[in-house]
């Protein structure tokens, strides 16, 4: 990530205030809608927090065949807000976090019957472009008169007009069709250049006053902060600030999203054996719900562990407002194909009302703004949680560990109640999955190279404190005094300044890879 750009996502947040054309829309008034906070590992740089939800209403709607006005919403943290950049873009620095109006693709009951729910369609997706002169990311609203369907995400629609090219219709994937209800973030940009590390923008964002008797609900999802700047048990707190040529009232008080804690406890509970144990409940996290479904068996009220070593495709986690509990993943939806949401959706002992799933995965593919936003990918993890052992031997000794290591509660610890493997990785412990086992050979250790061995959970219970036993093997004359720290994994040491001869200089802030992702920490134990 460039650390210095021009200031042009600042001059296109300016460009869309500077459009506004004064409407008599009244005063609305978003309140918080409270959301239970996430509990995040202390030695987190990009830890996934809980979303923000505002719930708004009164103002007068916009007439039909008028542009809804543009408003500019900020999320600011009260540390480092690290989701991951999509887009490395030479001015603009798009971001994962996501902004859904309306909740799309939110089951909705009428009665007894289940009803299909608004279909999700982003900014940049075929059939509502981002091809106006504010730039990428940047979409126009008309109204038809309707504010509860200002973001139902129809698709080539201006107002009351179909974008066919017909007559004196606009013609298709022209700028202002379609009225779509998910808006990507992007990294501000400081007057004086530089980034502002602790805030995401969404510019431009068509916002219908819904009237006094009418509800506008904001979600902002996907947000990661640095748990490492803040130790347990600090919270992280959002506020969020819009800009819009109307009164909106916003909540003046922080929003609490995440509660940091201390995520890795280690010891050697007897000698050559190395124990991890979950400071809380959910701090051993699989890659994402399809892990629960291939790995473990759904028995009410969850899933307990099957003895499966499945790495399946990750599922789309599609449905706003579903926790899928113990996923390194948040909000994501890449694809109707190797990806597509789980059936049923949101999953048995997820939660909710299941949802028929409409027709449009996040995508910015087609470039209307001359930019692919990667949307696609927004909430996708690299990974699941990596324990990594790092081990100090004298030269000669020879260090060995299970490729295939269980996971117990401590309430019942003689119960595999979950699983993490063996894998190959780069020095920091990062890269794709790539288990150093074989089903012939599952049982026969694997001798440790470069003193790194990094395991990945493909399962963990994510409401139970759970740890595991590493048995290591050392051989050879001074094999005693091997010693052995452990961490989360990937690993990186923060550097103090841009430049410095470390890791990662950028591990603290906003990058393009490697989440979730690690402070290298661990004190050194004597293992025999």
């Amino acid at each position: 990530m460039q650390t210095i750009r021009r200031n042009s996502s600042l001059l296109a947040g300016l460009m869309v205030v500077a459009g506004f054309v004064f409407n008599a829309h009244g005063q609305v008034t978003c309140t918080n809608v409270p959301v239970p906070p996430a509990v995040i590992r202390s030695q987190g740089f990009a830890e996934p927090v809980a979303d923000v939800v505002l719930s708004c209403t009164g103002g007068v709607p916009t007439p039909a065949g008028d542009i809804v006005p543009a408003v500019n919403i900020t999320l600011t943290l009260n540390t480092n807000l690290t989701s991951k950049i999509t887009q490395d873009a030479p001015v603009i620095d798009f971001s994962e976090a996501l902004l859904l109006i309306d909740e799309p693709n939110s089951p909705t009951p009428a009665g007894i019957v289940v009803v299909a729910p608004t279909p999700l369609l982003n900014c940049g997706h075929s059939g509502a472009p981002d091809n106006g002169l504010a730039g990428p990311g940047v979409c126009q609203t008309v109204s038809n008169g309707n504010p509860l369907e200002s973001y139902d995400g129809a698709i080539n629609v201006k107002g009351a007009i179909a974008c066919d090219g017909i007559g004196e219709d606009p013609p298709l994937n022209s700028f202002g069709c379609g009225r779509p209800n998910a808006f990507p973030g992007r990294l501000e940009t400081a007057s004086g250049g530089g980034i502002l590390e602790n805030v995401v923008e969404f510019l431009g964002v068509p916002f219908d006053p819904p009237g006094a008797s009418g509800t506008l609900i904001l979600r902002i999802t996907n947000i990661r902060a640095n748990a490492t700047a803040l130790p347990s048990p600090n919270p992280v707190n959002a506020l969020v600030s819009i800009t819009s040529n109307f009164a909106i009232s916003l909540p003046s008080t922080p929003i609490q999203v995440a509660s940091v804690l201390d995520g890795l406890v280690t010891s050697i509970s007897s000698p050559g054996v190395v124990r991890v144990t979950e400071g809380s409940a959910s701090a051993f996290r699989d890659r994402n719900i399809s892990f629960t479904f291939a790995n473990a068996t759904f028995v009410s009220p969850f899933y307990q562990y099957n003895g499966g070593l499945a790495y399946p495709p990750e599922a789309a986690q599609n449905v706003p407002g579903v926790i899928y509990p113990g996923a390194e993943d948040m909000f994501q939806w890449q694809n109707n194909g190797v990806n597509a949401p789980p059936s049923p959706n949101p999953p048995n002992g997820v939660g909710g009302v299941k949802v028929v799933n409409s027709d449009y995965p996040l995508d910015s593919s087609l470039m209307f703004g001359g930019v692919n936003t990667n949307i696609n990918t927004d909430g996708v993890s690299s990974a699941g949680t990596r324990i990594a052992l790092h081990f100090l031997a004298f030269p000669g000794v020879t260090i060995s560990v299970p490729p295939i290591v269980y996971l117990h509660t401590v309430a019942t610890p003689a119960v595999n109640s979950g699983v993490m493997v063996l894998t190959g990785t780069d020095a920091n412990g990062a890269g794709p999955f790539s288990p150093l086992t074989t089903p012939a050979g599952a049982a026969l250790p694997v001798v440790v190279k470069d003193g790194l061995a990094v395991y990945e959970v493909l399962y963990a219970d994510p409401f139970l404190l759970e740890f595991a036993d590493i048995p290591v093997t050392a051989t050879g004359f001074l094999h005693a005094f091997t010693v052995v720290s452990a961490s989360f994994a990937p690993f990186y040491v923060e550097a103090l300044t841009p430049g410095a001869n470390m890791a990662t200089p950028t591990a603290a802030h906003a990058t393009p890879t490697a989440v979730p992702r690690f402070a290298l920490t661990g004190s050194l134990m004597f293992l025999f």
